[in-house]
């Protein structure tokens, strides 16, 4: 068993070399999670490869920060290999306080052709969870995470094939833009060839609400490649249903800001992100991010006391300053957002 030290927050191992290969079997390798909160994911991968083989069991670690991953942050070339070839191999029980998955390769820069997560053998990816912020609260809102993708699939390398089962969601630019198209969540190698199925639609959970899972129909069209292409039924395809999202800034009569009071930065910052209306609304992929800074109005200002009962979804929250970050649940969203006079009051003594 190889574990992580009471109080330790870093990187358990950091790959950052293009012939650097780590392989594990017949270990357990336990984050400790109930006396080591970490700041950090225990693996971060960016380069190189590590092999998670039969026998292996990740499972325990605890991570703090936004959308930090528990367990496997894998970036530019990085490849996670879960081979359970002969046995089985699991990777759960994982916490993120802070909407972080497990798997995370959103960052992934490999070039066409090449997948930075690649599985084989019998596998339990699952039981990992996050929270936004709420862990231990009185109000805590929880969400399966477990492994969360861009435009990389899972992959499955030629003669291998999976059982068991792995929780997964996607996000970001990957995601359908409508109700009619598929983003591909799975394929093989083996496809080209007229090779057999390696896998089917069960061996994969949706982690996102409003988001599902499936074989290819041959009716959907394929999200991000070329118009008219449809779904293949040796594919596995992610489905996330459009939802409208809608926010108004108000004022303290309760009436809507025109929006040509506001000041929005030109150009706007690329972290930032912002209305373009008010009322606003847009239809937007369950999953998708939400990330709206609130915009300036001259003689207003946001106060947390001016909106004590918002409900938001657990997927979204707002900070001190009224600006709003998450994603998108499987549900319509309108969101309505007080404002009070920015003003000072003075008193004099007689």
């Amino acid at each position: 068993t190889l574990k992580r030290a009471d109080g330790f927050t870093g990187e358990l191992f950091k790959m950052g070399d293009n012939d650097s290969m780590l392989n594990f079997r017949d270990v357990i390798v336990d984050g400790n999670k109930d006396h080591a909160t970490a700041t950090a994911p225990a693996f971060d991968l960016d380069k190189g490869k590590v092999s998670v083989k039969a026998g292996t069991v990740i499972k325990e670690f605890k991570v703090t920060g936004a959308k930090v991953p528990s367990v496997f942050k894998i970036s530019g070339t990085g490849v996670l290999d879960i081979n359970a070839a002969g046995g089985s191999a699991a990777i759960k029980n994982n916490i993120s306080l802070d909407d972080g998955a497990a798997i995370d390769s959103t960052d992934s820069g490999l070039p066409t052709g090449k997948y930075p997560i690649t599985v084989n053998g019998s596998l339990d990816v699952t039981g990992s969870k996050m929270y936004n912020g709420t862990f231990g609260t009185a109000d805590v809102k929880t969400k399966d995470g477990n492994v969360l993708i861009r435009k990389k699939p899972i992959f499955v390398e030629s003669g291998n094939s999976i059982t068991g089962t792995m929780g997964i969601g996607m996000t970001g630019d990957a995601l359908p833009t409508a109700n009619t198209e598929g983003s591909v969540l799975a394929d093989y190698a083996d496809r080209t060839s007229g090779g057999s199925l390696p896998y089917s639609p069960a061996n994969f959970q949706s982690d996102i609400s409003g988001q599902t899972i499936g074989a290819g129909d041959g009716v959907k069209t394929v999200a991000h490649e070329a118009a008219g292409t449809l779904e293949n039924s040796k594919v596995i395809y992610l489905h996330a249903t459009i939802y409208t999202f809608a926010l108004t800034y108000l004022k303290p009569d309760g009436s809507s800001f025109n929006f040509a009071d506001f000041t929005i930065p030109l150009p706007v910052p690329p972290t930032q992100n912002y209305v373009d209306a008010n009322p606003y609304s847009k239809g937007t992929p369950a999953g998708g991010e939400i990330k709206y800074n609130i915009p300036a109005i001259s003689g207003y200002k946001y106060d947390a006391s001016a909106n004590p009962a918002m409900n938001l979804p657990d997927s979204i929250s707002i900070d001190a300053n009224g600006n709003l970050t998450g994603t998108m649940p499987g549900e319509n969203v309108s969101i309505r957002i007080n404002l009070i006079k920015d003003e000072a009051t003075y008193k004099f003594d007689p």
